[in-house]
């Protein structure tokens, strides 16, 4: 599985931050890595976390004091870092409860970054990274009809439990552009989830999933 962006964080600011970012990104279409929804029971930590970085196309980092006391929070920025080699920057800075004199006392490169400030909200802060991750240009051809949104936040876990559904042919489009491969491989991801099948209708099939 191919995801959009990896949240790096520290627990401390997933409830003030974090966890409203995650979900906002999510409803903006994005495939995203945040733990609190891409771990499950007996999971690996590190092996997921590790798994989570390779299949990342980017890292949001959420820079705070509380980032910079955490060891395990660093090594998965390094992780980052380390896509980078190439030249490619992977790295999209958020700057919370700090500014540059206090990132540059902890990490000179990274102060050196444009970042994003968690002080000018949520929606901002969004808008600053779908501006990198999905450019205008490919975010106005994506389908934005209201159930086919819905279901990709289901698939993606924010949604309670339920039943939700999409015409099959606009969610294949949307989750194509989204995700950036081939009609196939969408198909052939959404049919590997529990709970996802094909109901036929006389104009167009549905998607169905039940999420439990």
């Amino acid at each position: 599985m191919t995801y959009d962006v990896f949240i790096c964080h520290a627990t401390e600011d997933e409830d003030e931050f974090v966890r409203p970012l995650a979900e906002a990104l999510c409803q903006a279409g994005l495939r995203v890595w945040y733990a609190e929804f891409s771990l499950k029971l007996g999971d690996s930590l590190r092996q997921s976390i590790e798994k989570g970085l390779a299949s990342s196309r980017y890292g949001v980092v959420v820079l705070s004091p509380s980032f910079f006391e955490k060891h395990w929070a660093q090594q998965e920025m390094n992780g980052l870092t380390q896509k980078e080699v190439d030249g490619t920057n992977v790295i999209l800075p958020v700057w919370h409860r700090v500014d540059r004199e206090y990132v540059l006392r902890f990490s000179p490169m990274l102060a050196d970054r444009v970042a994003a400030q968690s002080g000018d909200g949520v929606a901002a802060v969004v808008q600053r990274i779908m501006d990198v991750v999905m450019p205008r240009s490919d975010a106005e051809t994506v389908d934005r009809q209201p159930e086919v949104t819905a279901l990709g936040r289901a698939i993606l876990g924010v949604l309670p439990s339920g039943e939700y559904w999409a015409p099959a042919s606009a969610i294949w489009r949307q989750l194509a552009s989204v995700w950036g491969v081939s009609l196939e491989a969408v198909r052939a991801e959404l049919f590997g989830l529990p709970g996802v099948a094909v109901r036929t209708r006389e104009e167009d099939s549905e998607i169905v999933y039940q999420r439990r």
